[in-house]
């Protein structure tokens, strides 16, 4: 089952890369963390340790900044459901049986996460995963944020590079950036 997912990763690249050649016709309009109404998360979560992290975070960025809504979508990269990942209010996932042949996940979760308007969207992941990459590409949200890389500069209308291993110091740093934003600017 690995080289099959490794052939839907070396599709999902090519067709991703046909993709970032064509213009977006999306608004970009950043927003710093105290104005945001709206923020989506998108993740890699390979462990229950993993999923209690981004609960955690969830549960710090409500706490602290009083977002209104606040939405994740997680992917588990393998075949079986883990019983601690259960889709809850604001939290969903899909897992490698959701990909298809492009490595793109094909679910109502998914298309539900995409087609909302987010103030922020913030990416966790610090590797290139293909079906995250897709949401990235396809999601309505008006300011992407994620880690800095040279590959990932198609992506994002912000990165942010912090070479810091320790998670909860990462997501810190994050905050700290998008607390600095000043009022929304619009770009066409």
């Amino acid at each position: 089952m690995y080289s099959l997912y490794g052939v839907k990763k070396f599709i999902g690249r090519k067709v991703l890369s046909r993709l970032l050649k064509k213009s977006s016709e999306r608004q970009i309009k950043s927003c710093n963390i105290f104005n945001a109404k709206s923020l989506g998360i998108i993740c890699l979560i390979n462990d229950k340790e993993d999923y209690k992290k981004v609960l955690n975070l969830i549960d710090f960025l409500r706490k602290e900044f009083s977002i209104p809504e606040i939405k994740a979508l997680a992917y588990f990269p393998y075949k079986d459901d883990p019983f601690y990942l259960k889709s809850k209010w604001g939290f969903d996932y899909f897992k490698l049986n959701d990909l298809n042949l492009f490595g793109f996940p094909n679910n109502i979760d998914v298309r539900n996460f995409i087609n909302e308007e987010f103030d922020i969207l913030l990416d966790l992941s610090k590797v290139d995963v293909v079906p995250l990459r897709f949401i990235l590409h396809y999601s309505k949200s008006s300011f992407k944020v994620g880690n800095y890389s040279l590959d990932n500069e198609s992506y994002y209308d912000m990165m942010i590079d912090i070479d810091i291993n320790d998670y909860n110091e990462y997501i810190l740093q994050i905050v700290n950036y998008l607390k600095m934003l000043n009022n929304p600017v619009e770009k066409e």
